[in-house]
């Protein structure tokens, strides 16, 4: 396969790209006979809080985010988190777990390494790279160093840190909370979520400098 980046999304595409999710979902709701409501002016008014809402629409920008929040904007009725802390925390729950559990996939065909972590785990996991990310002053970390940062996590959680050369990869192919921008290279989908989970950590630390083995 060609791998290929998705560039982020201009405001004009973004507001496209919302249009069209829920032309999509509005199809969708008629094929299955149920009723279809003012779907596409619930779109109408997600363009409208995004352009009210900067910190939002900066989050919109990534193609999958995107469609995030038009999922989640749909599911609660047409209401989003109000504070940046209570968005990144639904986002990455879904990323790190709905998004799969809800997703109509074969759920037993995962490796159970990686299937039986439970959401507060995962969390757990990715937060630790952000610390160390954080810490090191990096963007992104080496594969390597990513591999040796979740073997202590995992060892941390009482899991065995040999997992660690299957969680890692199915975070990174699953989860969408992170990706492999380069080969060899580990980072988040949107610094955002980095630092939401990093600044966490650090404010739950009393010293400001929680190691990995911070407790979440």
């Amino acid at each position: 396969f060609d791998d290929a980046r998705i560039a982020p999304l201009a405001e004009s595409d973004g507001h496209k790209f919302i249009r069209l999710w829920h032309e999509a979902v509005e199809k969708e709701l008629a094929r299955r006979g149920r009723p279809v409501g003012d779907i596409r002016e619930v779109g109408e008014r997600l363009i409208e809080k995004l352009r009210n809402t900067p910190g939002l629409f900066y989050l919109a920008a990534n193609p999958l985010l995107c469609a995030m929040i038009c999922a989640m904007h749909h599911d609660r009725g047409q209401k989003l988190p109000e504070g940046q802390s209570e968005l990144c925390e639904s986002l990455t729950h879904m990323l790190l777990h709905r998004r799969e559990r809800e997703g109509g996939l074969e759920w037993q065909q995962f490796p159970a390494a990686y299937r039986d972590l439970t959401y507060p785990q995962k969390r757990r996991l990715a937060q630790d790279l952000a610390v160390v990310m954080v810490l090191e002053g990096l963007s992104a970390l080496s594969y390597e160093f990513a591999l040796e940062a979740i073997e202590t996590s995992l060892s941390g959680l009482g899991r065995t840190p040999a997992d660690a050369t299957i969680v890692l990869p199915s975070l990174v192919e699953r989860s969408g909370m992170l990706r492999e921008p380069n080969p060899g290279l580990i980072d988040f989908i949107h610094n955002t979520f980095k630092e939401f989970l990093a600044g966490e950590a650090f404010g739950m630390s009393d010293l400001g400098h929680p190691s990995l083995a911070v407790s979440s």
